[in-house]
């Protein structure tokens, strides 16, 4: 029976939901396979989107970036945090190490936390690292107005450079030649159109725009709820307790609604852009009005990625704050572009059975 550790960070919900989306393909390669979390992840994320509940342990939470919210990082408290962890102290590696080396698992895979990668050279498991950017990358990105972050992102940076395996996914920041390259990598959606819809109380032919900002949570009312009957429906997952308004529907993070069951309902969607909302949005080949992160190195590439592949709009924070971004935005609905078959998660699959086909073989 084949077994996994799964570190997976803790930043908003994209990580895991990439990783949900692996772990669910790995389900249906190797059905008795035994897959431990360790992340601060709600383990109510992985059970509402796996229909199943994982083994989870609790692990020295990643730093990331710590945010006020979803636009604005605190660059000086991100330091101080990290400072504080990086580079990683012995007792944590061993500790942790000493906890892989009970559980056993043939692979340690990542989805850029890295102290699992660091755990998983001091027990001498091999390591699988899965991204499209790395802290490492992203803190670099800050190194002219905070160049006191530079050392702790080289500090990193090594640690990302001890994976036995390292599988990037589309779309990528730094693409890397001893990587292997997927395809987007989106969670499914489990029900139609009709059937969310009917379970919104939102009628099949108007048109309905969803508004989500990823894993962290932000006020909605900015959104302005006097909405007239001629106007799109606002669906708001992540915007405050359940509540609906003339045709203002704010759902909270953990609702009955799965997040691609909302996409599959939408005829529109805007949001921050963040690989999991891109990559479902991708999949399921709707028009997406983003707003970006300049100062966030990632988000210069999804923008540029967006922009190729999908129907598309900039849009900054004023307009969502002053409600002109509707306007700006009706024209895409209805700008489908190709639904996509590709399947990251299972090519993921594949090469990870690969490498434990090969046993003690080390791949880069």
């Amino acid at each position: 029976m084949a077994s996994f550790v799964y570190f997976i960070s803790s930043h908003g919900f994209g990580h895991a939901a990439r990783a949900v989306s692996i772990i669910a393909a790995l389900r249906k390669q190797l059905p008795n396979s035994r897959i431990t979390l360790m992340t601060s992840v709600p383990p109510w994320f992985f059970s509402d989107s796996l229909g199943e509940e994982l083994p989870q342990e609790e692990v020295a939470r990643d730093v990331g970036l710590i945010q006020s919210d979803p636009f604005s990082e605190d660059l000086p408290a991100t330091i101080a945090s990290l400072r504080q962890q990086v580079p990683f102290a012995d007792p944590l590696v061993n500790a942790t190490a000493e906890r892989l080396e009970a559980l056993k698992p043939d692979l340690v895979l990542c989805d850029i936390a890295p102290l699992g990668l660091a755990a998983a050279q001091r027990a001498g498991i091999p390591s699988v690292l899965i991204e499209n950017f790395t802290w490492s990358y992203i803190y670099k990105g800050y190194g002219e107005s905070f160049p006191e972050i530079l050392p702790l992102a080289e500090a990193l940076e090594e640690v990302f450079n001890t994976a036995d395996l390292h599988i990037q996914t589309t779309p990528v920041c730094v693409p890397k030649a001893s990587a292997v390259r997927v395809a987007p990598i989106s969670r499914l959606p489990r029900h139609s159109r009709s059937e969310v819809r009917q379970a919104l109380g939102i009628p099949e032919a108007e048109p309905m725009i969803l508004v989500t900002m990823g894993g962290i949570e932000w006020q909605a009312d900015s959104l302005h709820s006097g909405r007239g009957q001629a106007e799109p429906w606002l669906v708001v997952p992540g915007g405050g307790d359940h509540r609906r308004k003339g045709r203002l529907i704010r759902l909270p993070h953990r609702s009955r609604f799965y997040h691609p069951d909302l996409i599959e309902a939408a005829d529109l969607v805007v949001g921050k852009l963040g690989y999991s909302t891109v990559a479902e949005v991708h999949r399921a080949g709707l028009p997406f009005a983003y707003l970006g992160r300049p100062a966030f190195a990632e988000s210069a590439h999804l923008e540029a990625w967006v922009q190729s592949e999908l129907p598309s709009h900039p849009l900054t924070q004023e307009e969502l704050r002053n409600g002109r971004w509707l306007k700006a935005v009706e024209r895409l609905i209805g700008q489908r572009s190709p639904r996509r078959s590709e399947d990251g998660a299972d090519e993921v699959c594949s090469i990870v059975l690969r490498r434990l086909d090969q046993g003690s073989t080390t791949v880069n």
